[in-house]
């Protein structure tokens, strides 16, 4: 089932958020740090591709209203997860530019974190459940 798979990249992600903040908590060098970043972006995009190509729209075509309005919000209120990682990313593009601002980095992945977390969650007890009681996903 195509949840399960999507289960286990949320899990993947989740080792790789607390590996990036291990990494910043423990003084590594922002290196290491934009290499982790490089690696939970990939995981991230391959994970978000899955969802928009195989979820959302089987969920938004499906006859039970709720489920294709819940659907669509969620992949509506991706948008703005997206930007903002991405503005993160972009932000601290280089170890250097990691080191320069250790404060600023770790606030801001702080937030990160914790935008990732609240949708992972919210898409293991809405949107997954939804996807497998329709059978569609």
């Amino acid at each position: 089932m195509l949840t399960a798979s999507l289960r286990q990249q949320h899990a993947e992600l989740s080792r790789l958020l607390g590996d990036i903040g291990a990494a910043a908590k423990n003084g590594q060098p922002g290196t290491e740090l934009r290499r982790l970043l490089i690696e939970l972006s990939g995981k991230l995009t391959v994970h978000l591709a899955a969802e928009d190509r195989l979820v959302y729209p089987q969920l938004q075509a499906s006859p039970d209203m709720a489920v294709a309005s819940m659907a669509r919000r969620f992949a509506d209120e991706m948008g703005g997860l997206g930007a903002a990682f991405k503005s993160f990313t972009h932000r601290y593009a280089t170890g250097i530019a990691i080191d320069a601002d250790r404060a600023g980095f770790n606030a801001s992945y702080a937030a990160i974190v914790a935008a990732i977390s609240a949708r992972v969650k919210a898409e293991e007890t809405e949107l997954y459940p939804a996807a497998d009681r329709v059978g569609k996903a």
